[in-house]
């Protein structure tokens, strides 16, 4: 295994490992890599989405999706939904409500539009500069 570290005792410190072992590859349906050296501990675990290609010579080339963070603030979360302020400065309202639900959608909607007024109330009382 060979290890390179740049930018030390950053929080943005990157780490690149080259590990030789052999791949195990099944019909486009699974990839198992069993390195040579079984060192537990050699890299930290995880577990991602991201895209795989796998080239004509048999190179794997794997890139890992990393989720951006969301940048709204929560306010307050509704048994259906969410009131948040956004990244812009919004205050945006979120209600999901299934068609098959027992109760009487126009009910919950007005229901949860109170409440989310009423926390917006509460949240804008605790963010007023006197």
């Amino acid at each position: 295994m060979t290890t390179n570290k740049s930018i030390k005792g950053s929080k943005a410190a990157k780490e690149h490992f080259q590990l030789a072992g052999q791949g195990i590859y099944d019909d486009g349906k699974y990839f198992r890599f069993e390195p040579e050296d079984c060192d537990f501990g050699m890299v930290k675990p995880f577990k991602g989405n991201g895209s795989i290609q796998l080239l004509s010579d048999g190179t794997l080339d794997v890139v890992r999706t990393i989720r951006k963070k969301s940048l709204s603030t929560l306010i307050k979360k509704l048994p259906h939904g969410r009131l948040s302020k956004t990244f812009d400065g919004a205050i945006q309202l979120t209600i999901k409500v299934f068609l098959n639900e027992k109760a009487k959608i126009s009910n919950i909607l007005l229901a949860e539009t109170v409440q989310a007024s009423s926390a917006y109330a509460d949240y804008e009382k605790a963010n007023t500069r006197r």
